[in-house]
């Protein structure tokens, strides 16, 4: 829950350590107290805490003060002071990048591609790598591929040794390297296991060493080293170990690889329900009993709310519907919003036919709005949706009730709601800045 209002106003001035400072600034900014969270950020940047430029930097644009004038100046004042390898200037770098390839409207649009640019550049120069790679991409987005092909990447320490480099090198044809492999996974010894548990930590572009060993002339290698993957823990081997044994024909060992974590894994879980499902009915629910019982209910939802939409077979929407309600009357709030979107659906539906049954459709809103009141306490989404249904009923202040709630347990991104409602249902301009609330709750005239 919120802090006191008497604890914002006491902090700036009684606490002395700026990362103290930084942690409460963002604990304002999740509050929608956004004058609050700016003067705790520059408080914790005026006692040396450079990190906090980054949540300064993010706030402005969430609210959309970068896009001013103003705001911009107050950021760019602030950057100028930092010591930090230019992080805060490719932080602000790439925030103005983004606004300019997103064609976002701004007060100073002839000075925002160059300034973006020259913060980045700024921060290349101090070796900072993040804005390297930010600005190679802003000037590729333009069209500048020479310019962008001529910059000169920041130097920095050696890359670690990759305990997978032996596999890397024998997948891309090195004789030796697949010799020496070979000889290794012969002894599966701990050197074999440590290139396998680091055989999918390198970048995404080596991940397709399984199909480049096989045509390297070790295929019989594949297997081993995925299963030996697959036993440290990687989710990747796992996946590709189940495709390599359905590509040959291997279905029940497939399976049996996901059943071992289907219990905890959202990808083991979701794959081998949609094999047993609707072929055999039963283990497929037990399976997300299964998974129910070991705590992961948001898994088991997952996995059911594809089969609740429109279009989908009456039987797969049953099957859902009803696990899901057993959820809900457990207890489980996620549980109890999938039934209620589940059931406002089926009331769009409803009031689409021609003769609709009024009857019917009163009972299911009445049934998803005593479930919304139910996980409400505990749940954001719970909240958001009873703002928007009374807004469709045009109680604006009930709406401002619920949108308040939110936003008092750390839900910033319902203060546009919240402004709708208390406008009476007319929604901020798309770049109108948000100036949040005051350290009681009260909306803040423009600082």
């Amino acid at each position: 829950m919120k802090p006191p209002a008497a604890l914002w106003q006491a902090a700036q001035s009684d606490l002395t350590d700026g990362s103290d400072l930084e942690t409460l600034a963002l604990q304002a900014f999740a509050f929608a107290r956004f004058r609050i969270a700016r003067d705790l950020f520059v408080a914790a940047l005026d006692r040396g805490t450079s990190s906090a430029f980054e949540g300064l930097c993010f706030s402005y644009t969430e609210t959309h003060r970068l896009r001013t004038s103003q705001g911009l100046k107050e950021l760019c004042d602030q950057v100028d002071r930092l010591r930090d390898g230019g992080a805060g200037l490719a932080d602000l770098g790439t925030a103005l990048m983004q606004l300019a390839l997103a064609g976002e409207t701004v007060e100073y649009a002839d000075t925002l591609r160059p300034l973006a640019e020259e913060l980045l550049t700024r921060a290349c120069r101090e070796g900072n790598k993040d804005a390297h790679l930010a600005l190679e991409h802003f000037l590729h987005a333009q069209g500048r591929h020479r310019d962008a092909k001529a910059l000169t990447p920041p130097t920095g320490p050696p890359a670690p040794h990759d305990p997978a480099q032996l596999l890397h090198d024998a997948a891309s044809g090195d004789a030796t390297a697949l010799e020496r492999l070979r000889k290794v996974a012969d002894r599966r010894n701990e050197t074999f296991h440590q290139i396998a548990a680091a055989a999918f930590t390198a970048s995404p572009a080596l991940w397709s060493w399984p199909t480049k060993l096989a045509r390297a002339g070790a295929p019989e290698l594949v297997e081993p080293l995925l299963r030996a993957a697959t036993d440290s823990g990687d989710r990747q081997a796992r996946q590709r170990l189940v495709s390599l044994l359905d590509d040959q024909e291997r279905t029940p060992e497939a399976e049996a690889v996901l059943r071992e974590v289907a219990d905890t894994d959202m990808y083991a879980l979701n794959t081998l329900f949609h094999r047993l499902w609707p072929r055999q009915p039963q283990a497929a629910r037990e399976l997300l009993t299964e998974a129910a019982r070991a705590g992961h209910i948001l898994h088991v939802l997952t996995v059911l709310r594809p089969l609740t939409y429109g279009g989908r077979l009456p039987r797969d929407r049953r099957f859902a519907i009803t696990a899901i309600r057993v959820l809900a009357r457990l207890g489980y709030e996620p549980a109890q919003v999938q039934l209620a979107r589940t059931l406002l659906a089926e009331v769009d539906e409803l009031e689409r036919e021609k003769t609709p049954h009024h009857y019917l459709l009163a009972r299911k809103y009445d049934e998803a709005h005593q479930l919304l009141r139910q996980a409400a306490p505990g749940h954001r989404e719970a909240r958001s949706l009873l703002g928007r249904l009374a807004e469709q009923e045009d109680n604006y202040t009930q709406a401002a009730d619920w949108y308040r709630q939110a936003i008092d347990v750390g839900d910033y991104e319902m203060f546009p709601s919240l402004l709708q409602a208390l406008r009476q249902g007319t929604p901020p301009d798309e770049d109108e800045v948000l100036h949040g609330l005051d350290a009681h709750g009260s909306l803040l005239s423009p600082w």
